[in-house]
């Protein structure tokens, strides 16, 4: 949703109005669903108690993210505001895990931190945004819902196969191995989520340039080349470095053992 809430507001600032109450409807009532279905389908599982109750606490970003509205501010290009809350999150999450975990028994405190930085810094960027326009009021409207759905289902299914594929490894090694070295494995490959970050952020960056430049064909050139351009300036030094310094970096960050 948020790629087609963009686009539209991009290129045209009046729809924003029109947008946020079918959008944050929507979400809504997926957010009910997704949760249903996400409760239902951890207890089904049968889970050891410890595991299952910090899965559960992870639940909440389901709903957290029902009400997220940077996506307004990467539409109007006011960055700052989305990089804010994004800070923010991250900053909660690390003060929530530093005052909470202690030990390995700490897994649900180190669940619940990670669910307490999105939702709080959701729900700081409400109240900004009624600061600024009023209260974003849901609208329940299905048959409109289904306008920001036909263009966001492509972009859903895309989403959908991309879960699977940064996944499946983990899935599949959970068979073969213990969950602990499956932990290991993870961390590691949290490198790869922290080198091409800098890529990732230029994608909301550049996103909203790009759909208000849309039918102005010099325009879309311009900028696709400065996308295109800050893309190759990042990627080479970040994989050259992780090429080479891999084993210093592993050590550096997690421990030689």
């Amino acid at each position: 949703f948020d790629a087609v809430a963009v686009r539209e507001t991009a290129r045209n600032d009046a729809k924003e109005a029109e947008i946020l109450p079918l959008l944050l409807g929507a979400r809504l009532a997926l957010a009910v669903g997704a949760t249903a279905a996400f409760l239902g389908t951890t207890v089904a599982l049968d889970l050891a108690p410890l595991y299952q109750s910090t899965v559960l606490v992870v639940g909440v970003l389901i709903a957290a993210r029902a009400v997220q509205l940077d996506w307004v501010y990467h539409a109007r290009e006011e960055m700052g505001v989305a990089a804010l809350r994004n800070a923010g999150a991250a900053l909660v999450t690390v003060a929530v895990a530093l005052a909470t975990v202690r030990s390995p028994d700490d897994v649900i405190w180190a669940a619940a931190a990670l669910a307490a930085g999105p939702s709080v810094a959701n729900l700081v960027l409400v109240a900004v945004y009624a600061r600024e326009r009023g209260v974003p009021r849901p609208r329940f409207a299905p048959r409109e819902w289904a306008t920001l759905l036909a263009p966001a289902l492509p972009l859903a299914a895309s989403g959908f196969v991309m879960q699977l594929y940064y996944n499946v490894d983990k899935l599949m090694l959970e068979g073969f191995r213990t969950t602990a070295e499956v932990g290991l494995y993870e961390s590691g490959y949290k490198l790869y989520a922290l080198a091409i970050a800098a890529a990732s952020v230029l994608y909301p960056a550049f996103f909203p340039a790009l759909s208000g430049a849309f039918g102005d064909g010099a325009a879309m050139r311009r900028a696709g080349e400065r996308f295109g351009a800050a893309l190759l300036a990042l990627g080479p030094p970040f994989a050259l470095a992780a090429a080479v310094y891999a084993p210093e970096l592993l050590a550096l960050i997690f421990g030689m053992e």
